[in-house]
């Protein structure tokens, strides 16, 4: 069997390249999604060349941008392979900045992000989602945690299970959570996660593969749905 890849890790001055090589030797993970930690690109923008560079260096490492406040994309964006969205100018897993969905640069940077393929993992409560995915339809998401710190991911469940632009990934999940999406919507809308440095990434992946899934499904799940949104297969 392929080796899995990591469809959600943070990577920053915190949380170094070498932990998290450390975490994919343990567990046999091929490659990483990276981005920069929230706390992090906070203080200091130049954390996204950061992840670039890492990404660049070592080779195994699948580098997003991590969109900023001012909802512009950098000049070289085509070195990146996705992008994290993390409660642009909102609370951070309290409150959604729901005014955002009316600014005209964020439509004209969703055609670009669907122009572009490039897949966003969007962390917004479950109102903000809904209302971005109507304007951005188009638009590759990826709901982390499936939904966890959103809100309810039975409620992300059943207000995206038809839409098949709409992704989870299982970062943080509870097993039976990710069977159950499993049931529902199949292992082609299903993405493996460990969330490090909030998971650990044997554990995460355990989730996965001791889950009540098919081995032809579960290898979809930890690998080849995050390698089709990235491009890279």
């Amino acid at each position: 069997m392929e080796k899995p890849i990591d469809g959600h890790v943070h990577l920053g001055y915190s949380i170094p390249a070498e932990e998290i090589l450390n975490q994919m030797k343990i567990s046999d993970v091929e490659k990483a999604v990276v981005f920069a930690l929230p706390a992090e690109v906070g203080y200091d923008a130049d954390m996204n060349s950061y992840v670039l560079s890492e990404a660049e260096r070592t080779g195994v490492f699948i580098p997003f941008y991590y969109m900023l406040d001012d909802l512009k994309l950098p000049e070289n964006i085509e070195k990146f392979r996705g992008i994290k969205w993390h409660w642009v100018r909102g609370a951070p897993h309290y409150r959604s900045n729901m005014k955002l969905l009316h600014e005209p640069r964020l439509i004209d940077l969703a055609q670009r992000l669907a122009e572009l393929k490039l897949p966003v993992i969007m962390e917004e409560d479950l109102a903000f989602t809904k209302e971005f995915v109507r304007l951005a339809d188009e638009v590759i998401l990826i709901i982390p945690h499936l939904g966890l710190l959103g809100g309810s991911p039975r409620e992300f469940l059943e207000a995206f299970k038809e839409y098949e632009n709409v992704y989870f990934d299982t970062a943080l999940a509870a097993k039976w959570d990710t069977e159950h999406f499993y049931r529902e919507i199949g292992a082609d809308r299903l993405i493996f996660g460990s969330d490090i440095p909030f998971g650990y990434m044997k554990s995460e992946l355990a989730k996965v593969l001791t889950a009540d899934i098919p081995e032809e499904d579960v290898k979809k799940i930890t690998r080849e749905n995050i390698l089709k949104l990235t491009g890279l297969r």
